[in-house]
């Protein structure tokens, strides 16, 4: 699916980190232990890096975030042990693995919990560093019935377990499990071959289990709200033994006012901060619990600085990015065109931002409506080209920034209806001359019509580079007057019609004579 580099044919690995790159951390994306190796995974379980080699069969991973580390169950010579393990590979050895877990092949870590599963019950132990019964069972719970899954993920909005069932010839099937009362459900079938050997489940911040097959190494993402929809993709070399742990949610948020929808609680706008590469606007991205609405769009530190200004008539934004990706990317604006406080799809202009670009501009065809002197842009930059963009909901990698900006009209130039530059909507006025001139041209006034409607005003605002002075609120008003791609060529051919019925009028007067 991505151009990578490869450690071996049909693996879709990166290469290890340079010596000078930053320890690795556990923010977005997910980690896996396959045969001995840690990988680092992206947010779409779609790309692997190798980090370390652990040197003893581990299993039931699962991530805590107040430690910072990983813990699994690790096979040693005189039993199972709980290790730690630190997104960099680093083992530290825990001690035995309390009774009735040595054998857990399932587990994920929530809210300071370990839930594990092996051949029995759900068994439940504390991994709180601050609890009087850290690392001990405080939980054993029987399922409803038999279970028979590689592994499984916490779903943070539900709290249920989610995993594959595979046995046989029969399809794969989505299975929870409520840790709180140990019932067991099937979901729906996963879009999945049969088999036993799916060791390694991880649900991402959009709602995907991503589950990976030993046998085979192809990765499957089954959309937990359609499951339908599952996709696959080769992912690493086959392995006789996986196991996976997701990390914590880092996200960008917007800093809008709040009637444009920016918190989590408005489903406002917001990125994973990439794991791999960097897909920003501007040069970094910082991550944020929520967003944070301003009345001026400025608690974002990270936004680019200073005033933004819309020329009206132009309605473009130059943007810094970069996009150090191997794909393109898309950088969608809404600008609130007509200060209504909300971003609306026909205020969307969008550019795509190939691998490499620095810059890119966004320039949105329709015209400025409103009155008011500021106004608000939102910015997002999507790692797909092919995005639906909306102003709203998430998104994984890329970045989000929100803007107050200043709307600027540009000097006044003559008023000369003549002179407005020819538009898609009108002909191309004829040249004119000056009273007195020797010229054969066809002569017209230099004079704007006085009569031109209001509705003429915010039609040219649309459609040219400058107005005069900026718009007036007016009262709506029926208009009689022809249309706006007429109005040039009245002003020019009246007058001309004029000095051609003088002329004729002379040469009769010079004839009687």
């Amino acid at each position: 699916m991505f151009a990578v580099a490869t450690l071996a044919a049909g693996t879709a690995f990166l290469p290890p980190p340079q010596a000078a790159a930053s320890t690795p951390t556990c923010a977005n994306g997910s980690y896996l232990v396959s045969d001995g190796s840690l990988f680092q995974l992206d947010e779409q379980s779609s790309r692997a890096r190798v980090v370390a080699t652990i040197h003893a069969p581990v299993n039931a991973l699962g991530y805590e975030s107040s430690h910072g580390r990983f813990f699994a169950i690790a096979s040693q010579a005189d039993g199972s042990h709980i290790v730690a393990i630190d997104p960099a590979g680093g083992v530290t050895d825990l001690g035995p693995a309390p009774d009735g877990t040595g054998d857990a092949y399932a587990g994920a870590i929530a809210n300071g919990r370990w839930y594990l599963h092996g051949r029995g019950d759900l068994v439940v132990v504390s991994v709180d560093p601050h609890a009087p019964d850290y690392l001990d069972v405080v939980t054993r719970r029987p399922l409803s019935r038999e279970l028979d899954v590689g592994d499984w993920d916490v779903e943070p909005e539900t709290g249920l377990l989610f995993g594959v069932e595979a046995s046989g010839p029969d399809p794969g099937r989505l299975t929870t499990v409520n840790p709180a009362t140990g019932k067991v459900s099937v979901v729906a079938l996963a879009g999945v071959p049969g088999g036993r050997d799916f060791g390694a489940a991880v649900v991402d911040g959009l709602g995907t289990l991503h589950v990976l097959r030993n046998a085979s190494g192809v990765m499957y993402h089954v959309p937990l709200d359609d499951p339908r929809n599952t996709t696959s993709m080769k992912l690493t070399d086959p392995a006789r033994s996986v196991d996976a742990a997701g990390c914590p949610q880092a996200w960008d948020f917007g800093d809008a006012p709040v009637t444009y929808g920016t918190t989590l609680a408005d489903d406002g706008p917001r990125h994973t901060v990439s794991t791999f590469d960097v897909l920003s606007i501007g040069e970094t991205v910082d991550a944020e619990p929520d967003g944070e609405p301003s009345d001026v769009a400025d608690t974002d530190t990270d936004d680019l600085e200073g005033p933004i200004e819309v020329v009206i008539g132009r309605q473009r934004v130059t943007v810094p990015v970069r996009n150090e990706t191997d794909r393109p990317a898309l950088l969608a604006g809404w600008l609130d065109l007509n200060g209504d406080g909300s971003f609306e799809r026909a205020e969307r202009a969008s550019s795509t931002v190939a691998p490499g670009d620095t810059t890119t501009t966004v320039h949105w065809s329709r015209g400025v409506t409103t009155s008011d002197r500021y106004g608000f842009l939102r910015l997002r930059l999507y790692a797909d080209a092919s995005e639906d963009a909306r102003p709203i909901g998430p998104a994984t990698g890329g970045e989000i920034e929100d803007h107050r900006i200043r709307y600027h009209w540009p000097k006044a130039t003559t008023t000369s209806a003549a002179q407005i530059p020819p538009t898609s909507e009108g002909p191309t006025p004829s040249p004119t001359t000056t009273r007195g001139s020797t010229s054969t041209t066809t002569p017209t006034t230099t004079a704007a019509p006085t009569t031109t409607p209001a509705t003429q005003t915010s039609r040219t605002r649309e459609t040219v580079d400058y107005v005069a002075t900026p718009p007036e609120p007016q009262e709506p008003q029926q208009s009689s007057s022809l249309p706006n791609s007429l109005t040039v060529v009245v002003a020019v051919l009246v007058p001309a019609v004029i000095i051609a019925a003088r002329t004729i009028g002379r040469a009769a007067s010079r004839s009687r004579r």
